[in-house]
């Protein structure tokens, strides 16, 4: 037993000496391994001698296009980059002798506020369109990462505070440099636009002005990130590079919150003219419907001047007489207007509005002063007036009421609410009548549906005299019903004043059907009004509810749309 102790005590006291051993042999194997790894060598450019941009232009101006031979740099300040998109695979630098722009060959790399050496060796200085450039020799673009060096970020470059008329006669002086235009504005028939077609991704001209009269280009890419942003309709000042093509100056927009045009319009400029304040007694002229493009509600009077044809593949607005579009109009302040620019394309939609405005069915209207009213927004890419649902022309027409509540389903269902109890089909937004509420239950035959449309809760509390006007349409299209009292029976009209406002209506709530009331036969499109509904029985009343009820049958089924809702007080 003794000699076995000793052994087993030897081993553990021997076990340091092996330790250390296996550390000694480590560190001999990892000493002879090469820890000097292949780098390399770390990217240098060239300084050169210092060279300033206008320098370097001079150089341009004496020679041509001058191809660097030795180094020199220039050192500067980046005032714009391509990553908006409003430029492409372009820059812009500046010192302070002058700007250039620098054509690279892609995009990204340089940003906006980077303080940068560039070294010119190998490179040209030229000219795009009399635009000074810095270039690659073959004109395609050269790599940033062989001649820019970043200095410094986020430098902070002051635009200089010119004027039109400044540029204009300054061109050479202020060409690639940043600038800022105080007290400008687009002109009005810009106005109604956005900087660019971002759809077709086609880039547009718009045009600045100032009290005097003067004008520049503000020129955007579709491709920009802001080119869908509409234009401001007020003055203010800009904020933008100066570019140039040919012999046109051009400003490009780093961002639209250097935009700042939330001033009152200049009183001089194409604007000068704008007139009205927008209701019937006084209605915007022509020339004020253009500015204030965005407004909803409004009255604008104007002449008669033409139709924008859309019956050709090309759509064009004409001047000229026999016309074959009868869904829209063009008004202007002079009867001899032949510029689009100065006119507003006014929608007719099916109806009313169409049949007593429209140039193919009345071409005795062209001239005559007409006032519509409706919604001031863009129409085919210029200003315009659109879900009209008011005229007035030679003395007659139809001036829309106003009350307390009112849904004109302009774009969708609105405040309505549906609810589907049977069928697949369901009430639905279509563009008729300016916008209505539809339900059909026609899918390629008649099928069993019954479906709500159901108003808000409406506060008649303090209300008097309450009276209500509908706008609908009714059409029996397969004439399935042998009459129109049978149709009523399926297109009901209810109130309801105990509804609790979220349940299914079939189930929930007392309705109370409205009936020898004002409606159409059932046989057609066009939309007809119900005229004054007496609800006074309800005044009072703090929750009160319409709805519309649908119901077809396999056998029987008619197409209903609802265009406006309104509720009013009625005078005693």
């Amino acid at each position: 037993m003794k000699t076995i102790k000793h052994n087993i005590m030897k081993k553990i006291n021997n076990k340091p000496v092996i330790l250390t051993l296996l550390f000694s042999l480590t560190l001999i194997m990892f000493s002879c391994v090469d820890d000097e790894f292949d780098t390399p060598p770390p990217r240098t450019i060239p300084e050169g001698d210092p060279i300033t941009i206008q320098e370097v232009k001079d150089l341009f101006d004496a020679e041509g296009d001058y191809v660097f031979t030795a180094d020199k740099s220039i050192y500067a300040v980046v005032t714009m980059d391509d990553k908006s998109g409003n430029i492409y695979r372009t820059a812009y630098i500046q010192d302070e002798t002058g700007a250039i722009a620098l054509h690279m060959e892609a995009s990204g790399g340089l940003y906006q506020g980077d303080s940068l050496r560039l070294q010119l060796n190998g490179l040209k200085v030229g000219q795009y369109n009399n635009l000074f450039q810095i270039d690659a020799p073959d004109g395609n673009g050269f790599t940033m990462d062989d001649y820019v060096t970043k200095l410094d970020t986020k430098v902070e470059v002051t635009p200089e505070s010119v004027s039109i008329i400044d540029i204009s006669q300054n061109m050479d002086y202020y060409q690639g440099r940043l600038i800022k235009l105080d007290n400008v504005q687009f002109v009005a028939s810009d106005t109604s636009k956005t900087y660019a077609d971002s759809v077709n991704q086609i880039t547009k001209n718009r045009t600045l002005e100032d009290v005097n009269g003067d004008e520049i280009i503000v020129r955007t890419s579709g491709y920009a990130s802001f080119a869908n942003d509409s234009i401001p309709n007020g003055s203010g000042s800009i904020v933008a590079i100066l570019g140039q093509y040919g012999n046109t100056l051009q400003l490009y927009i780093r961002s639209t919150e250097e935009v700042e045009m939330d001033n009152e319009r200049l009183s001089g400029g194409s604007a000068g003219d704008a007139q009205g304040t927008g209701t019937f007694e006084d209605p915007y002229n022509a020339a004020a419907g253009i500015v204030n493009q965005g407004e909803n509600n409004v009255w604008v009077e104007g002449f008669i001047v033409g139709v924008y044809e859309t019956s050709g593949s090309d759509f064009t607005p004409s001047f000229e007489g026999p016309y074959s579009t009868n869904s829209n109009l063009i008004i202007a302040d002079s009867e001899t207007e032949t510029s689009i620019a100065n006119c507003v394309i006014v929608q007719l939609p099916i109806g009313e509005i169409r049949s007593a405005l429209n140039l193919v069915e009345n071409p005795g209207n062209e001239d005559k002063s007409v006032k519509v009213y409706g919604n001031l927004t863009t129409y085919f890419n210029e200003a315009g007036l659109k879900n009209p649902t008011g005229y007035w022309i030679d003395g007659s027409g139809s001036i829309p009421e106003s009350g307390f509540f009112e849904e004109d389903f302009a774009s969708d269902l609105g405040t309505f609410t549906t609810f589907n109890v049977n069928g697949a089909q369901v009430w639905e937004w279509a563009d008729y009548d300016n916008g209505s509420a539809y339900m059909s239950g026609y899918d390629g035959a008649s099928v069993p549906n019954e479906d709500w449309l159901v108003s808000p809760s409406i506060d008649l509390t303090g209300k008097t005299n309450v009276t209500m006007v509908i706008r609908e349409a009714i059409n029996d299209v397969g004439g399935t019903y042998a009459s129109s009292a049978d149709i009523y029976n399926n297109v009901q009209i209810l109130v309801s004043t105990d509804y609790d406002g979220t349940s299914d209506p079939s189930t929930q709530g007392t309705w109370n059907e409205l009936t020898g009331i004002s409606r159409p036969a059932g046989d057609s499109w066009t939309f007809e009004s119900s005229g004054d509904i007496d609800l006074s029985t309800y005044d009072g009343e703090s929750a009160f509810y319409i709805a519309f009820k649908y119901v077809s049958s396999d056998t029987q089924n008619v197409a209903w749309e609802v265009g406006n809702v309104l509720l009013k007080e009625a005078s005693k």
